[in-house]
């Protein structure tokens, strides 16, 4: 498993996520279910999604240098999906909402075959 492809195309799938919900959010909300205003809450999640998106770009150009950034992906994937399937299955948050954080538990899967499968440099 390569890191630039996967790692790029993680990031990208954050650039989109985060932009759209600072940029996009009313064509976004009703689609989501959403608050039909963006709260704070709202503008902390698209910009911690950016955040992340960066380090996915930094460790595909740079997977070995940045490899802990891995873990701290697969840590913010699964908390996010937890947190997002939770409210879902008590009916606080629709299933167009779960689906598109499914993504997210996909990404973690392959962040976690990754790092099982890329050697660690020794020395770093």
């Amino acid at each position: 498993m390569q890191a630039r492809p996967l790692f790029t195309v993680a990031a990208c799938f954050n650039a989109l996520v985060g932009l759209g919900m600072l940029l996009a959010y009313d064509a976004l909300a009703s689609r989501l279910g959403l608050p039909s205003r963006p709260t704070v809450l709202v503008h902390i999640v698209a910009l911690f999604v950016l955040v992340f998106g960066y380090a996915y770009w930094r460790i595909a150009m740079d997977p070995v240098r940045f490899r802990e950034y891995i873990v701290l992906g697969v840590v913010g994937k699964l908390a996010l999906v937890a947190a997002i399937y939770g409210h879902f299955l008590a009916g606080d948050a629709t299933a167009a909402l779960a689906a598109l954080v499914t993504f997210d538990l996909a990404f973690a899967g392959l962040f976690v075959a990754y790092l099982r499968l890329a050697p660690v440099e020794r020395g770093r």
